[in-house]
């Protein structure tokens, strides 16, 4: 009779396993398809890794590659599942010969200094870009639009305030006077009695205001410490006229070179 109650418990408890292993089996193909609203699935991400479950239960860390083969900024540090990747992918596609002849049609606009023509090229690709944009975060879980939006702001004030080269502008930046109204930067009177020629190559930014941002000087080249002292201090004093695109204007990093000559 003991016998008999022991097998009995034995057979009950591998019942209940069965079913439990059941459940967890259905409850990892539902998580991995779909979220219940016919959404795709996506693992919840910590740092650089999402956590994910074996079908047996077992929690287990596995690396996952973040915006692997993807295109739009603003998918970066999302994990798409392998569904959302193909959408994502074909969206790409669509819009690919497109794009490729827009950049083309750019190249050509920079290289003829037609700035017509780069303004239409320029057009074209944000509007393929809002197109394609537009249509992946359809397919986002609410918690991944959240991040898209997000990245999309951040992106968005980058690209208006973000300084550009010269050849980004329509009007590039020009020296209006230094300090106290000087046209060049003082040459050192140490350099100046010693008989010394120099050369300064400076790098910084001229914000919308005409004024060169301090933060963002950088001296590339100095024939001495004098000259390159009297560049900064010319420059840091200056008033320029701002880059523009259009009637607007914006930051442009400049790379400028000042020669000190006594012949």
């Amino acid at each position: 009779m003991r016998m008999l109650s022991r097998i009995g418990w034995i057979a009950s408890a591998a019942l209940a396993g069965a079913v439990v292993s059941i459940v967890g089996l259905a409850a990892c193909a539902s998580s991995g398809s779909n979220n219940g609203d016919g959404t795709p699935g996506v693992a919840t991400r910590r740092g650089r890794q999402a956590r994910m479950r074996r079908c047996t239960g077992e929690a287990y860390e596995s690396p996952v590659p973040v915006a692997q083969g993807l295109h739009l900024p603003e998918l970066s540090g999302i994990i798409l599942s392998p569904g959302q990747i193909d959408f994502e992918r074909s969206v790409y596609g669509m819009w690919q010969t497109e794009r490729a002849e827009q950049n083309r049609l750019l190249q050509q606009g920079m290289v003829a200094h037609d700035q017509r023509v780069i303004q239409s090229a320029n057009d074209s690709l944000m509007r393929i870009r809002n197109s394609e944009r537009d249509s992946l975060r359809v397919m986002l879980t609410p918690e991944q639009k959240l991040v898209f939006d997000q990245n999309r702001a951040a992106l968005n004030y980058y690209e208006a305030t973000r300084a550009r080269s010269e050849s980004e502008v329509d009007h590039p930046a020009s020296l209006v006077s230094g300090p106290s109204g000087q046209r060049s930067p003082e040459y050192p009177a140490w350099e100046r009695n010693n008989g010394r020629d120099g050369e300064v190559v400076l790098r910084f930014v001229v914000d919308t205001a005409g004024r060169a941002e301090p933060s963002s000087m950088v001296v590339v080249m100095a024939s001495s410490q004098r000259f390159m002292e009297s560049v900064c201090t010319f420059i840091a004093g200056a008033k320029f006229t701002p880059a523009t695109i259009g009637d607007r204007p914006v930051r442009q990093a400049v790379e400028e070179p000042f020669s000190f000559s006594l012949h």
